[in-house]
């Protein structure tokens, strides 16, 4: 299992490396000492737990990272190699195009935590301490209407099949 974590915020100065060393920090709570690399990883013991994405729009920013808590890692590598004869033996996948990750030996962050911490709990405490990090921070529920706009973008556009397979036409910069 992985977690998925995304900041989004309004800034004109997008600094990666700060919501990195946030999930550094909340690692070093559980007793984890994890460190990070250019690439914005995240590391233990000279294997990877984490990567990340990023991407600025306008002057909206949005990091997003993955953390390997349990994940399936034999499935994992052959993912990461994006070739697709070996994709397809994997069940449940089909139709995925996968470019190839830079390869990094990886583990699974639970290998580090007490027996005691499962996913759940996991979960659970890391959301707590991005809630009381910042005084800022709340939890926000969607309303119906929210809900309503969610959807008709998820169909009109997140479900194309032009947006799942990027079949845009890209600008050569």
């Amino acid at each position: 299992m992985e977690l998925l974590l995304t900041f989004i915020e309004t800034t004109s100065q997008p600094l990666f490396e700060d919501y990195l060393q946030r999930i550094v920090g909340f690692l070093e709570t559980m007793g984890v000492t994890a460190y990070t690399d250019e690439r914005l990883g995240i590391y233990l013991d000279g294997k990877k737990i984490s990567g990340s994405a990023q991407c600025i729009h306008k002057n909206r920013v949005m990091y997003h990272c993955t953390l390997l808590f349990s994940a399936n890692l034999d499935v994992l590598h052959t993912v990461l190699k994006g070739k697709s004869d070996e994709l397809e033996s994997i069940p449940g996948l089909k139709n995925i195009r996968a470019v190839p990750s830079v390869p990094s030996e990886v583990v699974n962050l639970n290998c580090f935590l007490d027996v005691s911490v499962n996913i759940k709990r996991f979960i659970h405490l890391l959301f707590h301490y991005f809630l009381i990090e910042d005084e800022k921070n709340s939890i926000y529920h969607f309303s119906r209407k929210d809900l309503a706009a969610i959807e008709l973008l998820k169909v009109e556009k997140y479900a194309n099949e032009d947006w799942i397979h990027h079949r845009v036409t890209l600008k050569k910069i």
